[in-house]
């Protein structure tokens, strides 16, 4: 049997997945049942149209437009998050089904706890003692 080397403070690099969905009207309702499915939170509150300023050359906004969600994030399982935004024509948006998919991943650090009984991989990172 082969001794395994064991590494304490071994840190890992893994990747996350970004994917951002465009509605049509239903943001909030759409992400609060991902949240139900999920047993997910926001990462932070809804931002709405609303909270955010306007800027010349902005089209006036209706009150329905602007209690739309201009953005929101959730992360479901591991290293996944969503994000989203209502589409609103007024400000020349236009949703195309299938067309359009945007996602993104980064790099992430994750320490492993201290005393892991992972064995040690060649090349992989340790924190110094």
């Amino acid at each position: 049997m082969l001794a395994r080397k064991i590494c304490p403070r071994e840190e890992e690099t893994l990747s996350r997945v970004s994917t951002y969905l465009n509605f049509m009207g239903d943001t909030e309702e759409s992400f609060n049942f991902y949240r139900e499915v999920f047993a997910a939170e926001f990462v932070y509150p809804i931002q709405r149209f609303v909270d955010v300023p306007t800027t010349p050359g902005m089209p006036p906004l209706s009150d329905e437009e602007r209690a739309k969600v201009q953005h929101v994030e959730m992360m479901i399982l591991a290293g996944c998050l969503i994000m989203g935004t209502d589409m609103i024509e007024t400000m020349g948006h236009h949703c195309a089904l299938a067309t359009t998919r945007r996602s993104t991943s980064s790099p992430t650090a994750v320490r492993r706890p201290t005393g892991s009984t992972a064995p040690c991989r060649k090349g992989a990172a340790r924190r110094p003692e």
